[in-house]
This record gives structure tokens, sequence and C-alpha cells, in this order.
């Protein structure tokens, strides 16, 4: 493929197929309806391209052809012509063109990290600035759309639906049917909504956006929407949904030769799998994206999946491959330092540590890993809830910029006010500011030493997870959530058996050690969103989100034995744990009543010969 317009001068003088503009329109209109034969078309169309066709025509097709290759993620090949193609544009004067090809090459610098997300941004900004002078609104909601989605990423929700709102008011006031513009942005909008936290709506936003795509016939538009109704689907707790979604949304993706569809639909199903404990299907989705792994530019997606096979390789018992793979990821993930990144990496070796037979080093690595997690968690909820707080006062601020612009309005009919009047109203203005900032100040002071408290409180001091307070305030919420949303909610109560005497007897710095034990392994069977708290003493309780009575049986069961194997590995061969469980049913009225079922077993447990796991009655 010749990309790289210098090369373009070596073409002078050979005769070859000139394109035409109807050829041109052609391309354009296959790009809006996201046709399968745009990239064989546009790759031909590049390659017939000639030192003298003009530069207005060589830097539109540079365009549509760079956009394409981004959206398919391969900007790092396709950056250099597309700012090889910004300089041509330039010489033409086409104000949109420019606008266009300025904006791609800053999403391409930001999507590749190249350059500093302030640079890019500030180029990326002033590319739509230039595009909305120009009056081309619908290459304005692309550009929108995906620039939306960059700081969505960067989880600058507020700014992300600033933008979104405003492609959203361009296409949904052009009358078009669905073409790539329109999707892109409604499809945008779905993944902010879930990234918000808002799972519901964005589940609801997907199967809407799904039916349109059917309607469309557009098999690129069905297989994406289908990977987003799947995540969506993940995110509320349909499991099984959510696998038969990614299959087919895998499916749809290579059928339309997609890699980049195929690369992330088989990376979602390989993070199901592990999550549901399922290795075999695991391996069977590496096995299919490793092929396509160095066709992807991002780094982070090729370490993500190099983490997965690693994890994978070390529960099939093979240290070798799962240390290479290891290394792969940690390679790939070097430059990035994020918390979420570094928990993964920590979570990853230790599994690798167990399968080379290193347990010492593992329970280290692990114990590094879940403080990151924890942190990482509690990242992750400060950031949605900040996003939700942003959204909504977005929304506040939109309504009173149109309040402010309707009271400008009406103030140029008062011109005939006197200037003391003005007077007086600047000074009240300026009494109010000083007021405000006061408050303002005062009002981050407290909130800077709440947060500090806070942040002591939410954390067991011995085994850094969750303190009793914060875990019986995420369980009153999870469980009316639960009941909000009618998905299955489940706790488990653990108690270490026969920790005293070791306390009496070995002091209780070694029946420290042992809860620290017991925290860790417990913390390594969890799934992502599940919950781990100390209760008090040698207690620890377990929310289970979207977790069955079936499938707290089997996780209190599963976790049961490795706190045994865990305590015997640590040397105490005599330690057990007894559990009880209970799934929330109808007749629970609260948290506090599905607890006391739980405790009830617990106690059944405790006084049957210990070391089992009951099931509270209903």
């Amino acid at each position: 493929m010749l990309l790289v317009l210098a090369a373009l001068t070596t073409l002078a003088g050979v005769v070859h197929a000139a394109i035409t503009d109807a050829e041109l329109a052609g391309l354009r209109q296959q790009r809006d309806a996201g046709a399968q034969t745009l990239r064989s078309n546009l790759i031909d169309a590049i390659n017939r391209l000639d030192a003298s066709d003009p530069p207005k025509l060589i830097a539109e097709l540079i365009f549509q052809f760079g956009d394409f290759r981004y959206a398919e993620g391969g900007s790092e090949s396709a950056l250099p012509a597309v700012e090889a193609a910004l300089e041509l544009a330039r010489q033409t004067g086409d104000a949109s063109r420019i606008a266009s090809l300025d904006a791609l090459a800053g999403q391409m610098l930001l999507a590749l990290r190249r350059q500093s997300p302030t640079s890019a941004r500030e180029r990326i900004e002033r590319a739509l600035q230039m595009q909305r002078a120009a009056g081309n609104q619908i290459e304005l909601a692309r550009q929108l759309s995906a620039y939306a989605t960059l700081l969505q990423e960067a989880d600058e929700y507020a700014a992300a639906m600033r933008l979104s709102n405003e492609a959203m008011v361009i296409v949904e006031g052009s009358g078009q049917k669905m073409n790539t513009v329109t999707f892109a942005v409604l499809y945008g909008r779905v993944e902010l909504l879930r990234s918000v936290g808002d799972a519901a709506s964005a589940l609801a936003a997907a199967e809407t956006l799904l039916d349109r795509a059917a309607a469309s016939g557009n098999p690129e538009f069905i297989g994406t929407t289908q990977h987003a109704v799947a995540r969506a689907s993940r995110a509320v707790g349909l499991k099984s949904r959510a696998a038969q979604l990614l299959e087919a949304s895998h499916q749809q993706a290579k059928e339309y030769a997609d890699p980049l569809g195929q690369f992330l639909t088989a990376l979602d199903r390989v993070n199901l799998a592990i999550e549901q404990q399922e290795f075999d299907i695991a391996r069977q989705w590496i096995e299919r994206a490793m092929p396509l792994r160095d066709a992807i530019d991002d780094p982070i997606l090729r370490g993500r999946l190099d983490l997965a096979d690693a994890r994978v390789a070390a529960r099939e018992s093979k240290p070798a491959k799962a240390r290479e793979a290891y290394v792969r990821a940690r390679d790939a993930l070097a430059p990035s330092a994020e918390i979420w990144l570094v928990a993964m990496l920590r979570e990853a070796d230790a599994d690798v540590l167990v399968a080379e037979g290193k347990r010492a080093e593992a329970v280290d690595t692990l114990r590094d890993a879940l403080n990151l997690r924890v942190e990482s968690e509690r990242q992750l909820q400060r950031g949605v809830l900040a996003a939700q707080g942003d959204l909504h006062r977005l929304s506040e601020r939109e309504f009173r910029e149109k309040q402010l612009e309707q009271e400008a309005r009406l103030r140029e009919t008062q011109l005939e006010a006197t200037e003391q009047r003005l007077l007086n109203q600047r000074l009240i203005v300026a009494v109010v500011a000083l007021a405000a900032l006061l408050a303002g100040s005062v009002a981050v002071w407290q909130l800077q030493r709440a947060r500090r408290f806070r942040r002591r409180a939410d954390t067991d001091s011995l085994t850094g997870v969750l303190s009793r307070s914060a875990i019986e305030g995420t369980a009153v919420a999870r469980f009316r959530r639960a009941r909000i949303e009618n998905r299955p909610f489940a706790v488990l109560l653990f108690d270490v058996d026969g920790l005293k005497p070791v306390n009496d007897r070995f002091g209780h710095a070694r029946g420290d050690e042992l809860l620290q034990e017991v925290a860790l392994v417990i913390a390594r069977g969890l799934r992502t969103r599940d919950r781990l708290g100390r209760w008090g003493g040698d207690e620890f309780i377990v929310l289970l989100d979207s977790a069955d009575l079936a499938t707290a049986r089997n996780m209190g069961e599963r976790l049961r034995q490795s706190i045994v194997d865990g305590l015997a590995d640590a040397g105490f061969a005599d330690g057990s744990c007894s559990v009880g469980l209970a799934a929330s049913v109808a007749e629970d009225g609260s948290f506090a009543e599905m607890l006391a079922r739980a405790d009830a077993a617990l106690y059944t447990a405790k006084q049957g010969g210990k070391n089992r796991a009951v099931v509270a009655s209903d």
C-alpha cells in the first residue's frame, strides 16, 4: 500500500487510471453507509494515486483511508500519511478538510500516546472550532463523537457528555438514516452511560441501537452493537447473555473482516471466562485472539491479552509458558502507570509464581495486588460518583447558560438603566462572589478533612480489606440496588475455626499472620465486582453481586477449601473454616434480615462440627 504521500513523487509521468469525481463520491457514500467493500476500494484508489493528481483529491482520499484505519485500530501506520495530507489540504485552503485532517491526526496521537495529552487535545479542540466555523455539520458530528470517546477513556465524563450532546443534536436534526456518523454518535452515548456506572440505561440504549442496526442490515453496525449490549449485560450480571452476544459479535466481525472487532470481542470473552473460572473456554478464545495480536497498535490491548494468557497458562500448570506471557505483558504495559493495570500485573505475577512453586513470593505479590486492587476500586468508585456529579452539574450549567442568554437579550432592551444602578448591581455581585469564595474555601477544607478520615475508616488496618463500617454500608446499598434491578444477591460469612488456641500458644502476632493469609486467600478467589470485608475478630464477610444460591454455595465451598489449604501451607495444619451463606429472598425486608439468616447458618455450621458450609433457610 502506498500510504506515504512523499512516495507519490516517484509516480510522476506514469500512466495511471485517474480517479474520477464520481468514484470519489461513491467512496464517500460507501463510507457513510459502512459498506463492506470500502476497505478494498480505498486501497485500490490509494494505489492509483499519482503526484500529478489535484491536491484536494489526494487530501480527501487520504483522509477517508486514515479515518478508516483509525476506526480499525491502525493509527500507527496511517498517521504519517494523514500528516502529509494535512499539508496538501492547507495548500488548497479547504477549511473543512483541514479541520478534519487536523482533528484526525490529533485523535491518532492521543490514542497512540505519542504526544502529551494537553498538546493533542489542544490540536483537536482547535480543529473542532475550525469545523464549526466551516459549517460542515455532519463532519463536525463525526469528530465530536470521536473526541468524546477519547475523553471518556480519560475519565473526563462531563466534557465527553457535552460533546456527545452536541453531536446528538446534529444527527437527530439531520433527518438522515442510519449511517456511520449516526451510528458512531449513538454507540458513543451507550459506552459513555456504561462508563459512568449507569449500566441499566446503557443496556436500554444499546438494545434500542441494536434494533436500529438490525433494521439497517449493516453487519458491522449489528456486530459492534452486539458487543455493546454484551458489555452492558455483563455489567448488570447477565453473564450467559453476555457470552452469547460476544460470540455473535465476534462472528460478525470475522465475516466483515474487522481485525480490531475480532480482537476486542475475543478479549472480552476471555476475561468473562476467567471471571467465571472457565479456563478451558478462556484458552479457546485466547487462541482465537493471538493471531490478531501483532496487528493491534494499542500496547495496552496487547498487554491485556498477554496477561490473560499468563493467568490461564498458570492455571493449566504450565509455568514456563505463563512466565513468557507475563514478560510480554509487562513489557507492553510498562509505559503505563495506571493503578488498575499495575494491579492486574501483580495478580497475574502471583498466579505465575504459584505455578512455579514459589508460594512465599506469591503471597507477598498477591498482598501487593490486593492493596492495589482495593485502591483501584476506591478510585473507580470515586471516579464514577464524581462523573455522575459532573454530569448532573453539566445539565444544571447548560440550563443556566440558556437562562443567561435570555437575560442578556432582556438587558439589551433596558439600556435606559442609570449608571448608578449598574454600579450597585456590580457591587452586589462582588459581595456575593466574595461570600461564595469564602464559603467555597471552607467547604474544600472540610471535604479534604472528611476524605482523610473516611480513607482511614474504610480499610481494616490488619488485613487491608474493607472495614466493618465500610462493608456494611456497601452491603446495604448493594442489597437495595439488587432489589430495584431485580438481580440476585448473596452474602457469605466466614469464621476461622480454632484460632484462639493459636493466639494463646504462639501469641497474637502469629494469629494476625494467619488472618492476613485468610484475607489473601479469599480475595484471590473472588470475582472483580465481589467485595470482601472483615466483620470482626476472625470473621470475614463477602458480598456476591448477581449471584444466585447455587453460585453462592459453590463459591462458599470452594473458598472454604482454599482457606483450609492456605492455613495448612502457612503452618496451621489443624486450621479450618466454617461458612454460613444466604441468598436474598422476597421475604428479606432489609440487608440486616438477610445477614441474620447467614449468621444463623454460620452458627449451625459451628455447632455441626465446624469446617463446613451451611446454606441458610428461607
